[in-house]
């Protein structure tokens, strides 16, 4: 200030700054944000070079042609996560077997990721998915090539011979709550959902073929109830961890009991535990784009 130098500090009732204190401050092209970050040992020091654009991510939330508030919605910015989490590269083949309204489909293309497949059981979310693809499409100059149709992913994909990456959130079952009785007869129907769909899309991987799945856990009066992942090893899978382990403690409050993240709003009664998966080889992972 004295130097004349137009100068100030951005307050903040929080530890962070939030996406659009970063964006409405222009903190990016006239300002910094230098964040410390205190590990065990050491603190590390960090300069804010690119935010999330939060206007996109709503528009392809709230603008989109179709929306199926009834069968669930997987938030923009989670699939965009769990895309993140497959370590995608641009080359790659990608699946969604749940595809639902296209909400994965709709983060890879924007990525971009070359080759995109969506199928779903149901014909009226393979038709939402379709015209959602083709308005995101008609906005965007991506080069994506999209095949989106229908399929019950406990049957074997016959159109498809192998794929890179899976990236999908199967069905999570009633967004109320349930008698505990209800929620048991629930999770081993979901179980056996899941147990047939990883063996169908065990089919398709190669060693190197990365796989991130939304499944739901349960909130109970004494915490989380997860369903059971003894379906993972037996068809072959190897469960990986999302954090590196200087920073699993620090975060166990996002992880359930089996190491996994997990996502869920403070009032939830239904979240979502997050699997990273590898058909074997744990070391075949490329790097992670942002």
């Amino acid at each position: 200030k004295a130097r004349g130098v137009s100068c100030r500090v951005v307050p903040a009732k929080t530890t962070e700054l939030s996406i659009a204190q970063i964006i409405h401050n222009k903190l990016i092209t006239k300002g910094a944000e230098i964040i410390l970050v205190k590990m065990d040992h050491q603190v590390m020091i960090a300069l804010t070079q690119s935010v999330q654009s939060i206007d996109s991510f709503v528009t392809r939330d709230y603008h989109r042609p179709e929306i199926d508030a009834k069968s669930g919605m997987l938030p923009p910015k989670l699939a965009r996560m769990m895309v993140n989490l497959a370590r995608t590269q641009q080359a790659d083949v990608l699946l969604d077997p749940f595809c639902g309204s296209g909400t994965v489909l709709l983060e890879a293309i924007d990525l971009p990721v070359n080759t995109i497949i969506g199928t779903d059981i149901s014909k009226q979310a393979v038709g939402d998915s379709k015209s959602n693809v083709e308005w995101f499409l008609s906005k965007t100059n991506s080069s994506s090539h999209v095949t989106v149709f229908q399929h019950d992913v406990t049957t074997p994909y016959t159109e498809i011979d192998s794929v890179d990456c899976i990236v999908g959130e199967g069905y999570l079952g009633p967004s109320q709550g349930l008698s505990e009785k209800d929620r048991h007869h629930l999770i081993e129907e979901l179980e056996e959902l899941y147990d047939k769909a990883l063996d169908t899309l065990g089919l398709l991987c190669t060693n190197t073929t990365r796989i991130v799945l939304a499944i739901p856990t349960f909130k109970t009066k004494t915490g989380w109830e997860s369903l059971s992942l003894d379906a993972i090893q037996k068809h072959g899978f190897t469960l990986v961890k999302p954090l590196p382990n200087d920073l699993m403690h620090q975060c166990k409050e996002q992880l359930t009991a089996a190491g996994n993240l997990r996502y869920a709003r403070p009032t939830a009664r239904v979240g979502r535990e997050l699997l990273l998966l590898l058909k074997q080889d744990t070391q075949a992972v490329p790097p992670q784009r942002q």
